[in-house]
């Protein structure tokens, strides 16, 4: 949306149209380092969770002697 108002501002000859069309790149890439990062948490939480799993059914299935 703030990418279309700069267009619109752009076509219209606003004086303001670079300063928005700059912060509109800026915020996007911003919002696409945070769904980076996102998807690293989220990859390392299904790690963490899985290799639990792992260590807990390993600790199970061990024979006690």
């Amino acid at each position: 949306m703030l990418e279309q108002t700069a267009e619109r501002m752009t076509k219209e000859g606003d004086s303001a149209a670079p300063q928005v069309s700059q912060a509109a790149d800026e915020l996007k890439k911003k919002w696409n380092n945070v769904l980076g990062v996102i998807e690293t948490r989220t990859k390392i939480s299904r790690t963490y969770v899985t290799f639990h799993k792992t260590v807990h059914s390993v600790s199970d299935s061990r024979i006690e002697i």
